[in-house]
């Protein structure tokens, strides 16, 4: 799954939670935000804190995003889920066995 790290953004992967929840959330962590964030002249609006919701796939992410204030978009991680891609991670023997 893909998305934004903003209100938005976590609304879907929420989403997603609540009807697939065996899903498994990756580069969805406070660690990847921080590693999403464009340094200056980019400066994205600022987060709208009442819709920004919780996190609990990683509490702190929320934290973080409520201490920075700012948006960061996926495309700054492209370097390292085409890592992924190469690694063929996550693999299928890794993927939880559907429960449907």
């Amino acid at each position: 799954m893909r998305a934004d790290f903003d209100c938005a953004g976590l609304a879907l992967v929420r989403a997603v939670l609540a009807i697939v929840p065996q899903a498994v959330v990756r580069r969805r962590t406070a660690a990847d935000y921080a590693a999403s964030l464009h340094p200056a002249p980019f400066e994205p609006g600022v987060l709208n804190a009442a819709r920004l919701g919780e996190t609990p796939w990683d509490p702190a992410l929320a934290a973080a995003m409520l201490a920075s204030g700012r948006p960061a978009y996926e495309e700054a991680l492209i370097e390292e889920r085409m890592a992924d891609l190469r690694r063929a991670y996550p693999s299928p023997l890794h993927r939880p066995e559907p429960t449907w």
